[in-house]
């Protein structure tokens, strides 16, 4: 088995989450929660070697920051969202005006 670890105070679980499902085709993950650390042991269909390993990581560790990326973009546009939601459904004629 091979492992990265990210540090949990700066990498929320559910970004790590995310990307390993993206990885299923290829490994199966384990993940370990410890205060501080989250631990990703992978299990790999195929052996990989030590180099491929690295660009496994490398590709991981970014589709872990692009998914912590996407869920803050998502908290902060959150209330615009919203709103336009809000307007869009306000204009359905679905309610009566009574």
């Amino acid at each position: 088995m091979r492992r990265i670890s990210f540090d949990c105070r700066s990498i929320d679980l559910n970004s790590i989450k995310r990307t390993a499902y993206k990885f299923t085709d290829q490994c199966a993950v384990d993940l370990q929660v410890g205060e501080h650390e989250v631990n990703c042991d992978f299990d790999f269909k195929n052996e990989i070697s030590d180099k491929e390993f690295r660009e496994f990581s490398i590709e991981f560790r970014n589709d872990v920051l692009d998914e912590e990326l996407r869920a803050d973009i998502a908290a902060q546009t959150e209330p615009v969202r919203n709103l336009i939601l809000a307007y869009a459904f306000s204009k359905t004629g679905l309610e009566d005006d009574d």
